[in-house]
């Protein structure tokens, strides 16, 4: 089967149907809070850091409000990645809700995705 998307297309559709996707953010695909893949599946991330509650509350506030961007979530994120103890204490406890006032690295990432076709058991 031939599939005209790129692998990392491939690969977040793929990621929020894998049963590892914390029951939160599926609430959030699944509630419509956001179709934004990137945004989510950072989402997903911070939630399943050992540091990542309190910045996860504090951003699921603001998507709920309407006011996450995919760039909030992914500098968050990279930051909480990075050393969770510059997360100034404000983040931590989910009071502030000016954002993670990150900087965006860009970085690449490479993937590979093997799809295989399904075969009757």
């Amino acid at each position: 089967m031939l599939v005209n998307k790129s692998k990392a297309w491939i690969s977040k559709h793929l990621a929020l149907t894998s049963p590892r996707l914390t029951p939160e953010v599926r609430g959030m695909l699944d509630n419509g809070q956001s179709q934004d893949l990137e945004l989510l599946l950072a989402m997903d991330q911070i939630a399943k850091h050992a540091e990542g509650k309190p910045v996860f509350m504090r951003l699921a506030n603001r998507l709920a409000n309407g006011a996450l961007t995919r760039a909030e979530a992914r500098d968050a994120l990279t930051k909480l990645k990075a050393d969770p103890s510059e997360i100034e204490p404000e983040e931590r406890d989910g009071e502030g809700d000016e954002g993670a006032g990150l900087e965006n690295p860009k970085k690449s990432v490479v993937c590979q995705i093997k799809l295989t076709p399904l075969t009757d058991v």
